[in-house]
């Protein structure tokens, strides 16, 4: 059996400290999932994919928070 971690999350511009915070029950799935949308231009969220877009991949960090 795998080790799956919920939680709550954020997704944080470490140049500007923008955060965005989500939740779900396997993390790091959600993780992977934000990550394609975004390299893929489709994320439903037009400002984090407006800052994905402007500053790249190296400026964002995935943590989880509790």
């Amino acid at each position: 059996m795998t080790n799956v971690r919920g939680g709550v999350y954020e997704i944080k511009n470490v140049e500007t400290g923008l955060r965005y915070i989500g939740s779900s029950r396997n993390t790091d799935r959600r993780f992977r999932q934000h990550r394609t949308e975004l390299a893929r231009g489709t994320h439903r969220n037009e400002r984090l994919q407006y800052s994905w877009n402007k500053r790249g991949e190296n400026a964002f960090a995935f943590n989880v928070l509790a």
